[in-house]
């Protein structure tokens, strides 16, 4: 989540181009654009079928 935060303030704040984002933090232009362009933050998915069930072990 900070990276995202970091691509967004770089971009909105600072007007860093999008190159000069994924150059400085060693990331692709894609990804950058991607995460500039994203409206919501990212979400953590979890998966509960590698759980054991209560009550079981």
């Amino acid at each position: 989540m900070d990276m995202i935060y970091e691509i967004r303030r770089r971009y909105k704040v600072q007007k860093q181009s999008i190159s000069a984002i994924a150059r400085e933090m060693g990331l692709s232009r894609p990804t950058v654009r991607k995460h500039v362009e994203t409206v919501e933050e990212a979400q953590v998915r979890t998966s509960t079928a590698d759980a054991a069930p209560i009550g079981r072990l």
